[in-house]
């Protein structure tokens, strides 16, 4: 669906002279049928497409898995890298099982500093896992 020359799209395209390519997502949103003049309203228009249509049909691609993969164990491992019992040594075993993520996240992405960082990430995750699991018995 295009903008309509009448549309709240095109007049901000009038308006503010941007490129008319940069806001055609915005106009797949409002259309004809905008049911509200406010930005809230807009958003709301757009979420209710996102979860009721086919907004998240990537969720099993590599990238969403990876994102997931690196909120559930990097989460794990700070969370028990904080904790004082013997549960803190698992940090490091959980912080070590998402360096696969990550470094595909840099990788996939073309994000070196991200690869260079999460390589001495990996380290310091292998020498917790020396000093607490191997070294300590």
């Amino acid at each position: 669906m295009q903008p309509t020359p009448t549309s709240p799209v095109m007049s901000f395209v009038e308006k503010t002279g941007a490129k008319r390519r940069s806001v055609y997502p915005l106009a797949l949103v409002i259309g004809k049928k905008q049911r509200s003049n406010n930005v809230i309203g807009t958003m709301l228009v757009f979420l209710k497409k996102k979860i009721t249509g086919s907004g998240f049909k990537n969720l099993k691609t590599p990238d969403f898995i990876s994102q997931a993969w690196m909120v559930i164990f990097g989460c794990a491992a700070i969370w028990l890298l904080g904790r004082r019992e013997q549960w803190r040594r698992w940090g490091y075993v959980a912080g070590l099982i998402s360096q696969p993520a990550w470094l595909f996240t840099g990788l996939y992405h073309h994000q070196w500093g991200l690869v260079l960082v999460s390589l001495w990430y990996t380290y310091s995750w292998v020498q917790g896992i020396w000093n607490f699991w191997i070294k300590a018995r």
